[in-house]
């Protein structure tokens, strides 16, 4: 396999868990609880693909990302950067 093709694997599974969580923040997908949910979806796809956050849930920056594209100011872009900065692989 090719460093490119890894590249872009690496990208892909950083890229499924920052949509997964942030559509669940912007669907508002449950009456309440949805920014928790996003922290446990994001942390499972992150998981599953070789990876993990290094920030905990009630990190502040974590918490102020995630008020952020709560509030629209954050695009699924601009979260996607801050997890594939925020993820290590394991």
């Amino acid at each position: 396999m090719t460093s490119r093709c890894l590249a872009e694997i690496t990208y892909l599974n950083l890229y499924k868990a920052a949509a997964v969580g942030w559509h669940i923040i912007r669907s508002h997908v449950f009456n309440d609880g949805n920014k928790r949910t996003r922290m446990m979806a994001c942390t499972m796809v992150l998981d599953w693909g070789g990876y993990r956050l290094l920030c905990g849930w009630l990190d502040p920056e974590a918490l102020a990302v995630t008020l952020s594209v709560a509030s629209g100011e954050m695009n699924l872009a601009g979260f996607t950067d801050w997890v594939s900065r925020t993820a290590q692989s394991v």
